[in-house]
């Protein structure tokens, strides 16, 4: 007989993890956050903004990395791109990778201050060197497009290929780098042309984009279109080795 863990298990783990986090307990306070952004209920963002406050105020860097992200998102709150730039730059000074790959974010795409490739390309490095992954797909692009360094089509591939050995479970990340991938491998960027493999990366996209939107992520909607285009091109690079034969 085979037994299966019941559902209600998540449920009554949660309420002990909400009731210690009332009681101060600061590692429950935390995973009551980090559940927060998990779920897509944000109900209580007024509640996790004050754990993580409070936690922030003890120099957990983790702490001021979520305050960034709930302002960058607007998850539960208004969303305000120079209050996230504040927490993850006491991220990034606390040595938080993603505090300094976020900081990295605003100033390479200019979030609500200006355009600034050269501090972008300090935060991704250093992140980078510490195994974020992705810190190393977007050290990737700057390679890729020639920002603030010159253009390397390379190191951009081997940035990109890094990221994905460097790559977590449950990153969001896995089909923009695959999407990349693809991309090299079709067009000879920094690596010699591989149909298959290209074929191989970008159908791997196109899934994780289809996951990433049916979990409300608008920027997904925005790039799918281009990888079906690059998945278009593929197939008939493919047809046209067959008809060779």
């Amino acid at each position: 007989m085979i037994m299966t863990e019941p559902k209600e298990r998540i449920n009554y783990h949660m309420g002990l993890v909400y009731e210690l986090a009332g009681k101060g307990n600061l590692d429950a306070m935390l995973e009551v956050c980090e559940h927060f952004f998990d779920s897509r209920n944000y109900d209580n963002a007024k509640q996790v903004i004050g754990y993580l406050e409070s936690l922030a105020e003890m120099n957990v860097s983790r702490a001021m990395l979520l305050l960034g992200n709930i302002y960058y998102t607007g998850k539960g709150i208004k969303q305000s791109y120079k209050k996230a730039a504040k927490w993850y730059e006491l991220a990034a000074d606390a040595l938080e990778s993603y505090g300094l790959c976020n900081l990295g974010y605003c100033y390479y795409y200019g979030r609500d201050m200006e355009v600034n490739y050269e501090k972008a390309y300090e935060c991704y490095s250093q992140a980078a060197y510490m195994g974020n992954s992705n810190a190393m797909y977007k050290l990737g692009d700057m390679y890729f497009d020639g920002k603030h360094i010159v253009e390397d089509k390379a190191a951009a591939f081997f940035w990109y290929s890094e990221a994905l050995d460097y790559l977590y479970d449950d990153d969001d990340i896995e089909a923009d780098i695959h999407y990349r991938l693809g991309m090299c491998y079709l067009h000879g960027h920094g690596t010699e042309k591989n149909i298959i493999l290209a074929l191989e990366h970008l159908q791997t996209a196109e899934l994780e984009f289809f996951k990433l939107i049916d979990f409300g992520d608008p920027f997904a909607e925005l790039t799918l279109p281009k990888v079906k285009e690059e998945l278009d091109n593929v197939r008939a690079a493919l047809y046209s080795e067959i008809e060779c034969l």
